[in-house]
């Protein structure tokens, strides 16, 4: 049972999770507290101050597993084709305190943030800059950014300057760069149901034009899209 968060219901679903990934030899990383902080244009002082509470009292119920290899920071957050700076310094402020309570507890464990990708490759120099901004001196070990080819946020044609540019920010920060493929497709933003498995094709093509600027693929929504209850592409 859940001490700060007795209100959801809870299941010993991470405890499961965390034994069988130790059977097979598998690294978990274990979200924290999820919000809408790294969408949001301004937020007050009083709104940073409880999300930093918050993130904390999650931790700390979290760490107790004494097996993850490390932590993902689950506000996420994007460019889009404009500075920000109230935003960037925001969330430069969120990922160096956040980075500082997982390492001070146990400077072994990493810390994963994963972006969305959502800006115009003309805006390629604003982009790095935007993220410069954000990262200085944060100490985040990898950069997992969505490609967001499945929600139509960008575009085959795109992809591979914008992970070029992705590529020169976490270089530049000493930060290792993974991807986050999407294996869906946005069909409406109106139906109820608009979410659906894309063709395999695309998959291998998203893999391969991001591959030579990775060192890892990852994919959240594998049990939702590769299934055959999804439907047929899937």
């Amino acid at each position: 049972m859940s001490e700060n968060f007795s209100f959801l219901k809870c299941n010993p679903v991470i405890e499961h999770l965390v034994e069988a990934a130790e059977l097979e030899n598998i690294k978990v990383y274990l979200g924290g507290y999820g919000s809408v902080a790294g969408w949001r244009e301004t937020f007050s002082e009083d709104e940073l101050k409880k999300e930093i509470a918050e993130h904390k009292r999650c931790f700390d119920e979290l760490k107790q597993f004494k097996s993850v290899a490390g932590f993902y920071f689950p506000s996420e957050t994007s460019y889009r084709d404009s500075r920000l700076p109230e935003k960037e310094k925001r969330m430069n402020y969120l990922y160096r305190n956040f980075v500082d309570m997982v390492k001070s507890y146990n400077s072994d464990l990493r810390v994963i943030s994963s972006p969305a990708t959502m800006h115009r490759v003309e805006r390629n120099e604003e982009f790095k800059d935007f993220w410069h901004s954000i990262l200085e001196n944060s100490h985040m070990d990898i950069i997992m950014p969505q490609d967001c080819i499945g929600n139509a946020c960008s575009e085959l044609s795109e992809v591979d300057a914008q992970w070029k540019a992705w590529k020169e920010v976490t270089a530049a920060h000493n930060i290792e760069l993974w991807s986050h493929t999407e294996i869906f497709e946005r069909r409406s933003y109106m139906q109820k149901v608009n979410l659906h498995p894309c063709h395999p094709d695309r998959v291998a093509v998203q893999l391969a034009l991001t591959a030579p600027y990775v060192t890892n693929h990852a994919c959240w929504e594998m049990h939702y899209f590769a299934n055959p209850a999804s439907g047929p592409e899937g």
